[in-house]
């Protein structure tokens, strides 16, 4: 009865561990493409000063002058690269810069923990008192589990 109780209580901490190794993976895998993608947007951008003051004064003269040419009505008051800065800026925080980070995480999946996460989901074994939540994870695990086969 011992020896049951200890192996019942060791299996126990032996799936808590693979739960805190995946739970581990998953937060690595996020939290270096979120580093890669920011690493990479602030060598490529320099952050503008007072883009709502840029915003507002072309808004102003687009609305001052609407049959104005863009060259004779936005250039002058705010330049062409400030312009571009303004875009670059805007396309790496919106939702590109979620759309880049989740590209990374999936290819950091595909080659290198690729190999690890299947072994530890198939070691594990899942439950849910929500029949839901369990149908929505037992689909994909099922589906993983029968092309390995």
């Amino acid at each position: 009865m011992m020896m049951a109780a200890f192996f019942w209580l060791r299996s126990m901490e032996i799936t808590d561990n693979l739960i805190e190794l995946l739970i581990q993976i998953v937060h690595r895998i996020g939290v270096r493409a979120e580093r890669k993608v920011e690493k990479e947007i602030l060598n490529d951008l320099r952050k503008l000063s007072n883009k709502y003051g840029i915003l507002f004064n072309m808004a102003q003269s687009a609305v001052s002058n609407p049959e104005g040419v863009l060259r004779d009505v936005i250039i002058p008051v705010v330049n062409e690269q400030t312009l571009r800065d303004l875009i670059k800026e805007i396309k790496h925080t919106g939702p590109a810069y979620r759309e880049k980070i989740n590209t990374i995480i999936r290819a950091s999946y595909g080659s290198h923990y690729r190999r690890m996460v299947p072994e530890i989901l198939g070691i594990l074994e899942f439950r849910s008192r929500r029949e839901e939540n369990y149908k929505a994870l037992k689909q994909p695990l099922d589906r993983k589990h029968s092309l390995q086969h």
